[in-house]
């Protein structure tokens, strides 16, 4: 079954999704009582920002040069796009105290910020697939490379914490 699926749609979802993992991570910058932390967590919240006004520079690209219409010749892309963004990925706007607001450690914050980072990770890979390499795919491929090293860098952040156990 194929769905009708609009890249600017995506890209929306794309800025929506960085916008508010750039608030979550704030929040949790702000409830963070180590400065070097702290740091990482504001410098994060950062890329994030900048992630957004990356996708917003591709849709505007993407929309010059190619009008709204995806590569996607089966639909299966439009179809993962959609079942990703079922308000899993950072969620609605505004949204990032209630996401920092149920964890009651430092660590679960790093940990629900792993999971948000992983589902932001497989829905730009159904954005990349999307893309033809003309209109920005290298460009996607360098947020999720950014994306990943963001997972190592709050895996590093629980493994420093007091008994540097993952689990």
């Amino acid at each position: 079954m194929s769905e009708k699926y609009s890249a600017r749609e995506a890209f929306e979802m794309a800025m929506q999704m960085e916008k508010t993992g750039a608030e979550f991570y704030m929040k949790a910058a702000e409830s963070e009582k180590d400065a070097g932390k702290r740091e990482i967590l504001v410098g994060l919240a950062e890329m994030e920002r900048n992630h957004e006004k990356e996708f917003e520079s591709l849709a505007g690209e993407f929309a010059a040069k190619a009008g709204d219409e995806w590569f996607d010749p089966d639909g299966q892309a439009a179809v993962y796009l959609r079942a990703l963004s079922g308000g899993r990925v950072f969620g609605p706007a505004g949204d990032a105290a209630s996401l920092i607001a149920g964890a009651k450690t430092q660590k679960e914050v790093l940990q629900r910020a792993i999971v948000l980072e992983k589902d932001s990770i497989l829905f730009y890979i159904g954005i990349r697939k999307a893309t033809p390499p003309e209109l920005g795919r290298d460009r996607i491929d360098t947020i999720i490379e950014e994306e990943m090293k963001h997972v190592v860098l709050l895996d590093g952040m629980i493994s420093k914490l007091k008994g540097g156990n993952r689990k």
